[in-house]
């Protein structure tokens, strides 16, 4: 191959997957970072909540299927 040309190909947009396999693409893991910090603690601790261990998960459960669902949608 000859590396010196110029590559005029679309590139391919990331797939996915199904929600439970699915990994945050690179150009959206830093604001995923983030936006799970902000919505697991900030926001609970301004409000004065403690959250259990359960809850955790529950609010990260519910907040990686919204973003995936976000995810989704941007790149399509």
């Amino acid at each position: 191959m000859n590396y010196e040309m110029i590559d005029y190909r679309k590139p391919k947009k990331p797939q996915l997957g199904p929600w439970l396999t699915y990994c945050v693409p690179e150009k959206f893991a830093l604001g995923y970072m983030w936006k799970l910090f902000f919505y697991m603690f900030l926001i609970p601790f301004v409000l004065g909540m403690t959250l259990t261990s359960i809850g955790l998960l529950l609010n990260f459960i519910i907040f990686d299927y919204i973003y995936y669902r976000y995810i989704k949608y941007s790149i399509s």
